[in-house]
């Protein structure tokens, strides 16, 4: 066996020091987490909060129910371990703020939820930013800096209210190119307006058994990459589940046409046909105008996630998915990118 010189032992010695070190720090850190914890349900954050991939949905909502769970059903305190939390999408950030809100709704003061706070910067400026850090009872100092984060806007509300547009895209009215002037206002107060009339006509079926709950919506804006994203949710019963009342006579041609649709087909059917609840000649395109703000526009596109289903329209096509998993609600993305004026 070849002799170690005296640097080689050296650089042994020095990377076991902080082999040492490290392991002594996890020790350390593992000892505080346990006192943290003591009488509270450790319960871990997805590694990517994201609704559109399958397996990171399942997790997603997996944690949401368990969530639920513990703090309205167990009344229990919880502990949310975001320590391994690496990337959190609009979408699945949005649908876990909402749940949190209304979880802190149902339970008033008597919800005990504390946080791990993410190993990643950039995932503790997102819990920050988007005013999740508020809703678990966090007020860390940590201001938003990363390019990614910092154009991150939410806002919140249980009726029609168009101030709340300027709240979180004020900025951005006058530099959507080639959109209508009032496209994506009108589709966001379209989205409110399903909100207050559809969403909230029987009580969600998450086992809670809340009744006669507030027709809340929740929505995010984020600037991103030369693009702007639009988020909007609700915890509703989702259009798959409203549509037989509302529009019953569009059911009865889904269901001749398609036997046992999937929720991905029924929100394609309700995108194309439906008439809004209301009647009014002016609210006549129902959910149509949420494609309306971004028909003809190249490089935008349109997600709506209700239930187990997903329509998505881009470039003047629209497609369908269905999942194994329900998001037992309604959320809508827009994606439209941004004006060179905006970008410089």
């Amino acid at each position: 066996m070849k002799k170690l010189s005296n640097k080689q032992k050296l650089h042994q010695t020095r990377v076991a020091r902080k082999r040492l070190r490290r392991l002594r720090k996890e020790r350390r850190r593992e000892r505080s987490l346990k006192r943290m914890i003591a009488g509270f349900i450790r319960l871990r954050a997805p590694t990517v909060f994201d609704i559109g991939n399958s397996m990171r949905r399942a997790k997603v909502i997996t944690f949401l129910t368990k969530l639920r769970r513990i703090c309205v059903t167990e009344k229990n305190p919880v502990y949310i371990d975001f320590y391994e939390t690496r990337q959190m999408y609009a979408d699945a950030t949005l649908l876990f703020q909402a749940e949190l809100f209304r979880v802190r709704r149902i339970m008033q003061r008597k919800a005990k939820i504390r946080c791990r706070e993410p190993d990643n910067r950039k995932i503790r400026q997102v819990l920050k930013q988007t005013g999740i850090h508020r809703l678990i009872g966090s007020y860390s100092g940590l201001k938003a800096t990363h390019d990614d984060v910092v154009h991150w806007r939410y806002a919140t509300g249980s009726d029609v209210n168009g101030q709340k547009y300027d709240e979180v895209l004020g900025k951005y009215d006058g530099n959507l190119p080639s959109a209508p002037d009032k496209g994506l206002y009108l589709g966001l107060t379209e989205a409110m307006t399903n909100c207050h009339h559809h969403a909230y006509i029987e009580p969600r079926r998450d086992g809670l058994g809340q009744k006669n709950e507030p027709k809340t919506w929740w929505m995010f804006s984020q600037e991103r990459n030369n693009k702007l994203t639009v988020v909007f949710c609700d915890l509703g019963v989702g259009i798959p589940t409203t549509l037989p009342r509302t529009e019953p006579s569009l059911w009865s041609r889904i269901v001749s046409t398609f036997a046992s649709p999937e929720d991905g087909i029924v929100i394609e059917e309700a995108i194309k046909y439906s008439r809004s609840r209301t009647r009014q000649t002016y609210r006549g395109k129902g959910l149509r105008q949420l494609v309306d703000v971004i028909d003809g526009l190249p490089g935008a596109a349109l997600k709506i996630y209700s239930n187990r289903g997903c329509y998505t329209y881009r470039g003047g096509v629209g497609s369908v998915e269905t999942y194994t998993t329900s998001i037992l609600g309604t959320l809508i993305e827009w994606t439209i990118p941004l004006s060179s004026s905006l970008r410089s």
